[in-house]
């Protein structure tokens, strides 16, 4: 997947499936810049980044 290994703004997640559950704070960071938000529109990740900017409902 080499969309994904790219370094990206913003990083979208918007639904709570297992694929998703399994991802920690390493492989966000892996695929954003440091000075990227990742939108996670569940709070599926609430808590756990700690190493970017980070937006919940």
């Amino acid at each position: 997947m080499e969309f994904f290994e790219s370094h990206h703004d913003v990083v979208f997640v918007s639904v709570p499936h297992d694929a998703y559950l399994s991802l920690d704070e390493a492989y966000y960071c892996s695929i954003s810049k440091p000075t990227a938000c990742i939108v996670d529109l569940k709070g599926i990740m609430r808590n756990k980044i700690t190493q970017r900017m980070y937006w919940t409902l």
